[in-house]
């Protein structure tokens, strides 16, 4: 029987690994086109950061504007983009609440999978995006995400 010590670590492990996985399959996908127009990428980022930023408690939870604009990146440019944006919104989220390390780890690799994982379904559901014939079945794949 697995001690809890042990359970955990090898939750860390695995997160570390999912981490770890994702940026290096960025790395591996990602096409230069998908940086294209940098106005874009930089406006896309920033408004991520600025929706974490401006985030607001509920009973709940937490709401916040991020996830609009990481949803964007995710159609509008390509995993590797949408992966950035997502990492950068869980390293500003991680700093303002000062997590431990183990929630530090959570929120990066959860905020890398899913933008990496919805901009890869964009991607193969609708192709390039940003060719005029494709815009109606990517609209469809925006809507959905």
């Amino acid at each position: 029987m697995l001690t809890h010590t042990l359970t955990r670590r090898l939750f860390w492990a695995a997160q570390a690994l999912v981490l770890a996985t994702t940026v290096l399959a960025a790395i591996w996908v990602s096409r230069p086109d998908e940086w294209q127009p940098p106005v874009l990428v930089v406006l896309l980022l920033a408004l991520a950061l600025l929706g974490q930023w401006l985030s607001v408690a509920t009973a709940s939870g937490e709401l916040s504007a991020s996830l609009a604009a990481i949803v964007l990146a995710m159609a509008l440019l390509g995993p590797a983009p949408a992966a950035l944006c997502g990492l950068s919104v869980a390293v500003l989220r991680s700093a303002m609440a000062r997590l431990a390390p183990p929630q530090w780890l959570t929120n990066l690799s959860a905020f890398a999978v899913v933008p990496f994982v919805g901009a890869l379904f964009v991607r193969a559901l609708a192709g390039n995006v940003q060719h005029v014939a494709h815009q109606d079945l990517s609209q469809s794949a925006i809507f959905g995400l």
